[in-house]
Order: C-alpha cells, then sequence, then structure tokens
C-alpha cells in the first residue's frame, strides 16, 4: 500500500464508485460521497450508493470528513466553491475549481475559442422558447440545439427541420414554464467529418508528456490508445495548447471533443472539465501509478503516468430496469475488474444499481485493454460481456465496430490513429 496513513474522498455523484474501490488498494482510508439529501427529501435508494464496497467507507456529511481527509478528489462539476474552500484550508485537491465554466457555459467558449483564434463552428445565442421556434422555422441547415449548465433540463437535440422539431419544442416548452422566455439557447451548425478527442490530466496547465486519445461512439462505446503527446495530430492537440493557461489554478481531468473534417481544422464541440464518462473507466486501469498522479498532482506535481497497456476498448451498459428499480447484475468473478458498474451498491458477494436520481439508463462499462491490438481489446470486452447477465441490460459491443470505420473514415481527414 502506497499512502497507508493517508486518507482520501472520493466525491461523486454516482458514477464513479470503481475509483474508490480502485484507490483503497493504495491509501489507508477510503472515503466515498455521493449527494443524496436533495430536495429536502431524502430517498435511501440516493444514499444506498457506494455501500458495502470493500475497502470503502460511505460519509454521509463531507463537511464532516474535512479535518481527516488528506486528499479529495472531485469526479465531477459544480463544487468549484467546496473546492475553494478546502484550498483555502491546506487541503489536497484533485479538480479544476472555475476552470470547469469552459464546459458549463458553452456561449463563452465559443467566444473563447473566436478570440484565441481556435476554430469554431456557426453558433447563434438565442434567449427564449418564441425566439428558438422563430429561428428554427427559417433555418434551412441542420444542427444542433443546446443549452449550458443545467444538463437535466434537455440533452443535445439534433435539428432537421422544424416539422420534425416541434414536438420536441413544444415538450421543452411545457418543461420550462415561466422559464421559457428566459432560457438561453445554442444552435451550432453540423462540422462534417469525424469526431475524436484527447482524455488528459492538467496540473496547472501541465501536461503529461503521453496520454490517451481516441474516439467516442455517443452513448455506446469508445475506442482509444496511448501515445506521446507530440505524435496526437495537430488539429486536436491545439485546443489543449490554447486552454492551457486558464488551468494554471487547479489540476484536474480534461478532456476535448474535436471536430476534423475535410478543412483537416480541429473544431471544438465540447470540453469535459471532469472524469470523462467514458472512458475513465478504462484510463484509469492502464495507469500503474495513478494514486500518485491524484496526490502530488493536487499539490502542483506533475507525475508521468505508468502506463500498463497501450490499447483501450469500452462498451457502454444500459437497462431501463434502473431508471425506476434496483438492478441486480451477475457476471463471472474472474472479470470483476473489467467491468465498472455506476450506482454501486453491494450487499455482501451480490451487486446492484441502485436506480439513479436523473432516470439514467446507463448503468456501467465493460473495459478491454491490450497492448497488442485495439482488435485484442475489442475481443476482451466482448467475451466479458458473454458473462454479465442483468434485467433489460444491453451491451452495446457493436458501437465497437462502429468506431472502427471512424478510425478508418478519419485517415481522409489527416487524422492517422
Amino acid at each position: 500500500m502506497k499512502f497507508q496513513n493517508a486518507s482520501v474522498c472520493v466525491f461523486d455523484e454516482g458514477t464513479h464508485v470503481e475509483l474508490a474501490r480502485k484507490l483503497a488498494r493504495d491509501f489507508g482510508t477510503v472515503f466515498y460521497f455521493c449527494p443524496w439529501t436533495q430536495g429536502g427529501f431524502p430517498d435511501q435508494d440516493d444514499f444506498e450508493v457506494g455501500t458495502g464496497v470493500e475497502g470503502v467507507i460511505r460519509a454521509s456529511d463531507p463537511f464532516d470528513l474535512i479535518p481527516m481527509v488528506d486528499l479529495w478528489i472531485f469526479t465531477d462539476v459544480n463544487n468549484a466553491g467546496f473546492q475553494k474552500h478546502l484550498r483555502s484550508l491546506g487541503k489536497k485537491v484533485w479538480g479544476l475549481g472555475p476552470a470547469e465554466e469552459f464546459e458549463l457555459n458553452r456561449w463563452m467558449c465559443r467566444q473563447w475559442q473566436k478570440d484565441v483564434g481556435l476554430p469554431f463552428n456557426s453558433t447563434t445565442r438565442l434567449v427564449g422558447i418564441d425566439s428558438l421556434r422563430r429561428f428554427l422555422e427559417k433555418q434551412q441547415e441542420p444542427g444542433f440545439i443546446k443549452i449550458s449548465r443545467f444538463r437535466g433540463a434537455m440533452e443535445t437535440f439534433k435539428h432537421t427541420d422544424y416539422q420534425i422539431s416541434e414536438i420536441f419544442l413544444d415538450k421543452i416548452e411545457r418543461d420550462l414554464g415561466p422559464l421559457k422566455h428566459e432560457q438561453e439557447f445554442l444552435f451550432e451548425t453540423m462540422i462534417p467529418g469525424v469526431e475524436f478527442g484527447i482524455d488528459n490530466v492538467s496540473v496547472r496547465g501541465d501536461y503529461p508528456k503521453t496520454s490517451l486519445w481516441g474516439v467516442e461512439v455517443k452513448d455506446a462505446g469508445y475506442l482509444g490508445k496511448v501515445s506521446p503527446l507530440k505524435d496526437i495530430p495537430l488539429p486536436l492537440r491545439l485546443v489543449s495548447v490554447k486552454l492551457a493557461e486558464h488551468l494554471r489554478e487547479c489540476s484536474g481531468n480534461i478532456s476535448t471533443e474535436v471536430r476534423v473534417g475535410p478543412d483537416r481544422k480541429g473544431y471544438l464541440i465540447d470540453l469535459t472539465c471532469r472524469f470523462p464518462s467514458p472512458p475513465f473507466d478504462g484510463w484509469a486501469d492502464m495507469i500503474d501509478n495513478l494514486a500518485e498522479i491524484f496526490w502530488y498532482g493536487a499539490a502542483g506535481v506533475l507525475i508521468e503516468p505508468v502506463w500498463n497497456t497501450k490499447y483501450l476498448a469500452l462498451a457502454i451498459m444500459e437497462s431501463d430496469w434502473a431508471t425506476h428499480s434496483y438492478l441486480p447484475i451477475t457476471f463471472d468473478p474472474k472479470d470483476r475488474d473489467s467491468i465498472k458498474l455506476h450506482n454501486l451498491t453491494q450487499k455482501g458477494d451480490k451487486y446492484y444499481i441502485s436506480p439513479h436520481q436523473a432516470g439514467m439508463e446507463i448503468v456501467g462499462h465493460v473495459v478491454g485493454t491490450s497492448n497488442i491490438s485495439l482488435q485484442h481489446a475489442i475481443q476482451k470486452v466482448q467475451k466479458v460481456a458473454e458473462s454479465i447477465k442483468a434485467p433489460q441490460l444491453r451491451i452495446h459491443c457493436e458501437s465497437l465496430d462502429e468506431g472502427l470505420e471512424t478510425i478508418s473514415e478519419a485517415k481522409k481527414y489527416g487524422i492517422n490513429f
């Protein structure tokens, strides 16, 4: 055990219980906290997330932990204020703090891209549902309707023509109620090409010499590999270079989503100023010195990752059952480390997914890594998936073939994976 006299708290939203389980191998004491009192009417399902996991103490109040926790790891956004408080107390904190605004405020991010000379797709800001309707009635080109900050309010919606979008707009108007006239919407035009990203860490604006990069099949899977940062195609790397000066205050995970098309320029679509999901579950397994990266990185010291493998394949697991009830899930015990469960609660040797407060269908990931080839990593995912059983379970192994097609297509845009 590398940090047997140290304690760590994983401050999470349910997606990264597995990280706490993993860190229990390196730290003397591991706490896990996931908010459970939203709205003043606590639900036991929310509190059960993280309970029963070997080596992990499920905490009920993070403020009680402040005197006893040495390292705080924040896996998600919307906690910049608490991170700032902990840092003021001299605590080690892993989390990007105020830099999370680059993810949460999409319009600000587009303005920043323009200011620093990064390519950006045409983006129109519209305030109020009526303005959005009038705009879309005249809009001839397809694109995406997005909002900032409030991920629970709506998912990104693809607009093709007004007749198709109208029913979506009607629903959003009903859901927003009195907020419908003040809600900010963004309409972004589509960019032909392929989408890749770099999944990295930043230690006060400095990056490791090597990084994971790859392609995500939206809500289905991920394929990636480890390369020297200097060898990753420039259209992807340039975003990280421009962003570095805004990351000097804190340390944490940072991921980019960049679209590259016929002009071979890199258009930043979104930033993830938190643990990317996917591919964090696989990324963490590929690194032998993860605890050191967090411990020293939170203090401002960059530690180079010690990679144990080169290629990563990941398939997302979903179940409609988990949106409303506990999901029992079984698998071959020898595959345990390749199966990453979200909202996990354990009862002895039995595993359950607690129903997500936002009604999400995603219940975890199946991870495969390899030093031989991407195809070998994919085969590992497919093999492990065969043993997993749960009500209404879907494991998107088919998405990995789609990812391979994207990698092949990317060559014509100058992205040689």
